[in-house]
């Protein structure tokens, strides 16, 4: 049971970092023709789901935000939120974030593209095996049969 709890964690955790990864940097850096999207030949193989999971991420975003802009305008309103400056803190945080933790974050995010494109390139390479030995081997004997 452990171990299947650990490969839960582990998916869960990759999965928010890759969603983090896809919204905050390559979601931004996707322009799909419709010419493109029609044909689904793109430069890139994983171009067109990464759109379809964007334009998925985006309409999520934008059910969200009319629910947390209401959050925000009754947590902001609030005397202690006032009292203890939170927003300038708030600031003060994202100011370093973008001076020192940013350049850092998009370095890992570069990483991972390359790393992404590396590994796609060689599950193409097995898939078109797994299809030739399937067509070579298994095909023919079902067709015996």
């Amino acid at each position: 049971m452990v171990f299947l709890s650990s490969i839960k964690s582990f998916f869960v955790t990759f999965l928010l970092a890759y969603t983090v990864y896809l919204f905050s940097y390559k979601c931004d850096k996707l322009n799909e023709t419709p010419l493109e999207h029609g044909i689904q030949t793109v430069f890139h193989p994983l171009s067109h789901a990464h759109n379809q999971v964007c334009d998925s991420l985006n309409k999520g975003v934008n059910f969200v935000t009319p629910y947390l802009d209401s959050f925000h305008a009754k947590v902001a309103s609030h005397q202690l939120y006032k009292d203890y400056k939170v927003q300038d803190k708030v600031d003060c945080a994202g100011g370093y974030y973008s001076k020192y933790a940013q350049p850092y974050v998009l370095q890992v995010f570069q990483l991972v593209e390359t790393y992404e494109e590396i590994l796609i390139a060689h599950l193409l390479v097995v898939w078109a095996k797994i299809q030739a030995f399937y067509a070579s081997e298994v095909a023919p004997k079902l067709k015996l049969a």
